[in-house]
């Protein structure tokens, strides 16, 4: 399928999309090496493990219910699933969702910048910009550097932290640049050649600071318990026309796609029910796809519409987490964070 006219797409088309072999992901070594590099020029550790042990967290959640998303909801409760993709840029929504978790969770834990030492908000924004995602997911496609469709995780993370971070959903006239709702044709309006230096000014004032590569279900659990939302892609599919009665989708077919890791079920019930973990995975297609809500087990909380739980058991994904944004001035001080046990 031909992803370059993949703007004339319907939601429902994506889903028979990806079946049929269309590839919203491509991986490239050398991207992947290139931001990893950035991460450690700029004096951070882009190695999960060494990172959790390093800030004394590695198997902190061990055994444990991990669900930041209940404060991402809180805060915005209308931000998911946001809108359906309509071309083969999942990446780009999967990087958004996962910006916009880190950015409300750290505002929720009141974590101090790591350079000015304030405490910062996640933003106010209209309520259209809110059921848009909050947060533009074309801004980063920009800078992709190709004409065609299809990117990966660790190429999107570069770019959120060089060229262009949080970029709220609003107009922005004076670059002639409207952001106020997806449009699949302006995440193509820049391929090959990069957008010109005012654009990149305008959306690069809330670039994350870090971003750390996953290898391990473990580094999932503890990043999502400290509140780094995730982003992740491969080629699992997953039957989410049938979960189970906890929310479970099983492995289906294969999917060249991106999706992002929103929450973390490691309970002994869990591994006692299904012989595993499980990954509550935000998808990109939006009030459309027959997935959520349902009762998390031993919760009154539903998981967000648009996710479904997979076990870790059914997929092996490249993940990168996200964290350290350069966020909005805080008004006021958040509640105690619960625990799940």
């Amino acid at each position: 399928m031909n992803w370059d006219d993949s703007y004339l797409f319907k939601p429902d088309d994506i889903q028979a999309a990806y079946a049929a072999g269309a590839e919203g992901v491509i991986y490239n070594a050398a991207e992947q090496e290139e931001f990893e590099g950035h991460v450690k020029d700029s004096g951070n550790n882009p190695v999960g493990a060494e990172v959790a042990h390093e800030y004394h967290f590695a198997d902190e959640f061990k055994g444990q219910l991990v669900i930041p998303f209940v404060h991402v909801v809180k805060r915005y409760p209308n931000m998911w699933p946001g809108p359906a993709q309509l071309r083969g840029d999942c990446v780009s929504h999967s990087c958004r969702s996962a910006l916009a978790g880190t950015v409300t969770m750290e505002s929720h834990l009141g974590i101090p910048d790591s350079e000015s030492g304030k405490i910062e908000e996640a933003p106010d924004v209209s309520p259209e910009a809110e059921a848009q995602g909050v947060f533009a997911t074309e801004s980063h496609y920009w800078h992709r550097g190709k004409d065609s469709d299809g990117w990966h995780i660790g190429a999107a993370a570069k770019v959120v932290l060089s060229k262009s971070g949080a970029v709220i959903r609003k107009n922005y006239p004076d670059i002639g640049v409207d952001l106020t709702r997806y449009d699949p044709k302006m995440a193509g309006r820049w391929g090959k050649t990069p957008p010109p230096p005012e654009v990149v000014d305008a959306t690069n004032n809330h670039l994350f600071r870090t971003a750390t590569t996953l290898k391990s279900d473990e580094e999932w659990r503890d990043f999502l318990g400290k509140g780094f939302f995730i982003g992740h892609d491969g080629s699992e599919g997953f039957d989410t026309k049938r979960l189970d009665a906890n929310g479970v989708a099983r492995r289906k077919s294969s999917w060249s796609h991106s999706m992002a890791g929103i929450g973390y079920d490691d309970r002994p019930e869990t591994h006692r029910t299904y012989g595993c973990a499980a990954v509550l995975i935000l998808n990109s297609w939006g009030s459309n796809s027959v997935v959520g809500p349902r009762r998390i087990r031993g919760t009154d909380i539903d998981i967000p519409k648009g996710s479904f739980w997979a076990l870790t058991k059914d997929f092996n994904r490249r993940a990168v987490a996200f964290s350290g944004a350069n966020g909005w001035a805080r008004k006021s001080l958040p509640d105690l964070n619960p625990g799940f046990s």
